[in-house]
């Protein structure tokens, strides 16, 4: 092998070894964005499941107390005399 050859070689390694670091640099910031973003889904769907549960008491609330009107309505009905 000539002395050209061996520059030309070493040249190829260099400019694929620094493509590479590229690449590696640029699929860890990815990494590092998918990792925010998956944080962020997380704790906007804590965020979401609490105001589900906040909201949600008060509407179980309101269909008991009206299922028990409901109910001693039908009650009072059934002991009215005839």
């Amino acid at each position: 092998m000539s002395a050209g050859t061996n520059i030309k070689a070493g040249a190829a390694y260099v400019e694929l070894f620094m493509q590479d670091n590229r690449l590696v640099r640029g699929l860890n910031g990815a990494q590092k964005k998918l990792k925010a973003f998956g944080e962020s889904a997380t704790h906007m769907g804590k965020k979401l499941l609490e105001a589900s549960l906040v909201m949600g008491v008060p509407f179980a609330l309101g269909v008991k107390a009206a299922a028990d009107f409901e109910e001693e309505m039908e009650r009072l009905n059934n002991a009215r005399p005839a």
